[in-house]
């Protein structure tokens, strides 16, 4: 659809198309980026996520 598009249009429009679809899913990650942290408990959750268990990670026990 977009190959039809851009040759029907010109090369023009492809550069105004390689805006949008450069740029579309930045702003989707920051839009669901800044949903997802203020949902309750994303602070406890990105808490954990930063600072790991040492304890667990050094242990060599598997299971």
């Amino acid at each position: 659809m977009m190959v039809g598009f851009i040759s029907i249009n010109g090369i023009r429009t492809s550069g105004k198309v390689a805006y949008v679809t450069t740029l579309f899913p930045y702003v989707i990650l920051t839009i669901l980026g800044i949903k997802a942290f203020n949902l309750p408990g994303a602070s406890d959750g990105i808490y954990i996520y930063l600072l790991p268990q040492w304890d667990r990670l050094l242990s060599l026990r598997f299971g």
